[in-house]
């Protein structure tokens, strides 16, 4: 008996040992939002003209445009990018799969000092489908809060409010549909 309980604890230490996988990227766990940005604006450019709408403060105008420069218009998604070693420990993932195949990652902030609150990546047959960012900030004088959606399939929004002291609210809204 004590032989057994000898060789349960030697096995026991051996497995614990044993790093269970090896991580998908050597800095960071998080989805990289500056390269799927900057591969979606090399596909952009090759699109013909879009129609691009803007809402500011309520007030709506609409038109057709072409070469648009996407780096610029995407900027907000790439300033998302929690792919940062030192953010490690500052967001919260969590997973969702169906079948063994990711559906969902939501990163969620720790810390309410982070600009970025939340991303989430919505996953169709291991393609990105859609893709939300949740941004927010809080000074003394000012509250700020956008909202960033993008689908590769249909085109993308940004909505954005700000609140500042002893002034008006102000809101704008970008929407692009390929």
């Amino acid at each position: 008996m004590l032989r057994y309980l000898l060789l349960a604890l030697l096995l026991y230490g051996w497995l614990g040992c044993t790093p269970a996988s090896t991580p998908a990227t050597p800095l960071s766990p998080f989805f990289d939002l500056t390269a799927f940005f900057e591969a979606e604006t090399a596909r952009l450019a090759t699109l013909g003209p879009v129609t691009k709408r803007t809402i500011i403060n309520g007030v709506a105008e609409s038109k057709t445009v072409s070469g648009l420069d996407y780096r610029a218009e995407l900027g907000p998604f790439i300033s998302a990018d929690i792919n940062r070693p030192a953010w490690l420990d500052k967001y919260r993932v969590d997973s969702l799969t169906r079948d063994g195949q990711l559906q969902k990652l939501t990163y969620t902030a720790l810390d309410d000092d982070l600009f970025t609150r939340r991303v989430v990546i919505a996953f169709d047959n291991a393609t990105v489908d859609s893709i939300y960012i949740e941004k927010a900030s809080s000074l003394m004088i000012a509250d700020t809060r956008r909202t960033l959606v993008y689908q590769p399939a249909s085109g993308y929004s940004i909505r954005g409010a700000q609140q500042v002291l002893l002034a008006s609210d102000n809101s704008i809204g970008i929407e692009v549909a390929f």
